[in-house]
């Protein structure tokens, strides 16, 4: 797929940059990420394991793209690198290629993740996300 790698860049580059009160708790991935992303940058669909710890899950559109972010968390601060870190550094920190992977379509997006050997579909969580992808 050819898309431009500075595309990264213009995503970090556009995020928002307000402050937050308080800061982040554990489990607040997908708020803080929604809380950073541009303005132009909409989020179609979010799945958070409900656990005690556990991963999360955002699709988001920027610039025609479809991009899938990933995360994970912990129940406190030992555990969840977001709590009681700069909520603005640490979400850039995850708009890189190792957390994002970038498709065209949704159609693409569902077959990589069902073709891919690091999601473990045996996992309840990846089996509920992918139940709410449509194609």
């Amino acid at each position: 797929m050819n898309i431009d790698p500075s595309i990264f860049d213009r995503l970090r580059d556009g995020m928002s940059n307000n402050k937050k009160e308080s800061g982040w708790s554990a489990r607040e991935q997908i708020d803080a990420l929604r809380f950073y992303l541009p303005p132009n940058a909409k989020i179609i669909l979010e799945y958070m394991e409900d656990v005690y710890q556990g991963e999360c899950f955002v699709i988001f559109d920027f610039e025609g793209f479809l991009f899938l972010w990933r995360d994970s968390f912990g129940s406190c601060s030992g555990c969840d690198a977001l709590e009681g870190a700069d909520g603005y550094e640490y979400i850039k920190s995850t708009l890189t290629i190792g957390n994002l992977r970038i498709f065209h379509t949704m159609k693409d997006l569902k077959e990589w993740l069902e073709n891919i050997n690091g999601f473990d579909l045996n996992w309840d969580g990846a089996k509920a996300f992918l139940k709410m992808i449509y194609v």
